[in-house]
């Protein structure tokens, strides 16, 4: 669940940073908003989110933000959806 926030937001970020980049005068994407939308489409959407404690969503979005503004290079280019396990495991 944390990863499918974690991507979700990353999904989501790219757009609003788009479409802010645009057009400056609508407001900037941040976590908190971020939030904010998911859980208003999560009950119709994604309902088996329900079932897990609030807290492995919200910690992914509130992790999301620290990897853009990092001292290592990670620019919103840099950023990547995350696996389910890293590739060295795979078979």
């Amino acid at each position: 669940t944390a990863r499918f926030a974690y991507n979700w937001a990353l999904n989501q970020w790219q757009k609003q940073y788009a479409v802010w980049k645009a057009d400056k005068s609508l407001p900037q994407p941040n976590q908190y908003a971020l939030r904010r939308q998911l859980n208003a489409i999560k009950r119709e959407q994604f309902p088996w989110m329900l079932e897990v404690t609030k807290c492995a969503p919200q910690l992914a979005i509130r992790a999301f933000p620290l990897c853009l503004f990092t001292p290592f290079p990670a620019s919103l280019e840099s950023l990547h959806f995350q696996r389910d396990f890293p590739a060295k495991w795979e078979m």
